[in-house]
């Protein structure tokens, strides 16, 4: 493109601000600014266009250096170019899909997991409660875990556990990540109780994940009982019993940082096993 006299808009820049078509880039930034001074003392200069032919020539310089770099880089390598392209286009929408398909992959190891638990334990006697802690609890050994609780009660067969880690403010891509298979484990798991922290109690009892405890609440200490209010409640309820201070968490190994609530399951099927699970963390008698 060239205007009346035959010019480019390039080379009419450069003829702005009187230098020739080589200048370096030193000598276009020292020329510009000492016509922008002379603009400012008033003297006849203008400012709008060597502020234009300015920005024209550096602009040309940026995409001439851009050019020579993807030379030196591409070479004649047509598919090298192709590539370049493809990302700088699609870069959003590939990033975007690898985040979906490691959330997916993530997903899929868990249901197969938890599939395979099942299978394995088929041929064993029936839970007679399934516990399942929500927070950030942690055990040096989770397969141990089962045998220490079954111990406090002599009568039952077997007690399934589970622990699900669910940070309230993650911390690094790892806890990201246990928070993400923690939602797929809430959908998936069906456990009879839930041990939490006040966080994931108050989650969890928004969704109506709990049972109401009120027609049993007088089987627990006033001091225990931790009201609610769930989505479609009409007023509060008291939906879980603190356990804090038992101290059959330091028996069994488990490890957390704080308070402790449990919760019953909503549609729990064991649930005078659930109850006296809980009144054996509170202390008291089943």
């Amino acid at each position: 493109m060239t205007d009346q006299d035959g010019q480019t808009p390039l080379q009419r820049a450069y003829e702005v601000l009187g230098l020739p078509a080589d200048a370096t880039r030193e000598d276009v930034e020292k020329r510009y600014f000492l016509l922008l001074k002379k603009a400012k003392t008033g003297q006849s200069v203008d400012e709008e266009s060597i502020s234009r032919a300015y920005k024209t020539i550096v602009e040309a310089m940026r995409e001439s250096r851009v050019q020579e770099l993807e030379r030196q880089y591409y070479g004649d390598s047509v598919l090298k170019r192709k590539m370049a392209a493809f990302w700088a286009k699609y870069r959003t929408h590939v990033i975007a899909a690898a985040v979906v398909l490691v959330f997916a992959g993530m997903i899929l190891h868990t249901v197969l997991d938890q599939r395979a638990r099942r299978i394995a334990e088929a041929n064993r006697p029936p839970a007679d409660v399934y516990a399942m802690f929500v927070g950030e609890f942690y055990h040096e050994n989770e397969e141990e875990l089962p045998e220490r609780m079954l111990a406090d009660f002599p009568e039952w067969q077997r007690v399934d556990v589970l622990i699900s880690l669910a940070p309230e403010n993650p911390r690094d891509p790892f806890e990201v990540a246990a928070l993400q298979k923690n939602v797929v484990l809430i959908m998936s798991e069906r456990p009879d109780l839930y041990i939490t922290d006040p966080h994931n109690f108050n989650s969890l009892m928004v969704q109506s994940a709990f049972l109401p405890l009120d027609d049993i609440a007088d089987r627990f200490p006033e001091r225990l009982w931790v009201r609610g209010q769930a989505e479609n409640d009409d007023a509060p309820h008291i939906y879980g019993i603190d356990v804090s201070e038992s101290p059959l968490f330091e028996k069994w190994g488990v490890i957390d940082k704080g308070r402790r609530i449990v919760g019953l399951r909503y549609d729990t099927e064991r649930l005078d096993n659930a109850i006296a699970f809980v009144q054996k963390l509170a202390g008291q008698t089943p």
